[in-house]
């Protein structure tokens, strides 16, 4: 759908003496071919996934696959009832399911040894279904995780820059990166072939330098 502009959709309602969200209906019937049923349907899927990530976020102390970010929602929503929070209740709220949602994708990713798994893939990625009805899942072999970790990292500029382009410079792609508000170390993940080669990367940025 493409909506040229805040001042097409507002000149939009008033022409047509209708709602915003009944513009954005027929906009997105004309662009996509689907009836009405289909895209409220559609949209009612998307608005559960998003109310279930902020919801699920909110209720525990979720955690990324490093255990570095994640958690904030729920002890920020806890705050909230008992009405700490400097905001209103509408804003407070916002904020709580929008990093509700953060904590939620941020837990997505599972890190294993493979061994475990051998055998077993087909059962587990089943159980995986079957528990959280995903929209995909998938799973990444040869990954390497390599931590990053000192206190001289605590609030220096640049420090994630610095290990992005020591592996640029090494010709090494970060499959996943990640860095809690603590500060005091970084997480990233590479391919296993390039692993040796990325901690000599990083070793001669911040040792040898």
């Amino acid at each position: 759908m493409d909506i040229p502009s805040v001042d097409y959709l507002l000149d939009e309602t008033a022409k047509n003496s209708q709602p915003i969200w009944q513009v954005l209906l027929r906009e997105e019937q004309a662009d996509t071919g689907e009836s009405q049923e289909a895209i409220l349907e559609r949209a009612l899927h998307t608005y559960d996934v998003m109310k279930n990530a902020a919801m699920s976020g909110i209720a525990s102390d979720m955690k990324s696959v490093s255990g570095l970010t994640g958690g904030d929602a729920a002890q920020y929503y806890n705050h909230l009832r008992n009405h700490k929070s400097l905001l209103g209740s509408l804003e407070a709220k916002a904020v709580a399911y929008a990093l509700g949602t953060s904590g939620y994708n941020a837990a997505m990713g599972v890190v294993v040894a493979s061994s475990p798994l051998e055998g077993r893939r087909e059962k587990v990625m089943n159980a995986i279904v079957r528990a959280v009805k995903p929209d995909s899942v998938f799973i990444e072999d040869e990954l390497a995780l390599i931590a990053v970790v000192g206190r001289g990292m605590v609030k220096a500029k640049g420090t994630s820059a610095r290990v992005c382009d020591a592996l640029a410079r090494a010709d090494i792609n970060i499959r996943i990166i990640d860095q809690g508000s603590s500060e005091l170390n970084i997480i990233v993940g590479v391919d296993d072939e390039e692993y040796e080669d990325a901690l000599r990367a990083i070793y001669a940025e911040f040792v040898k330098a």
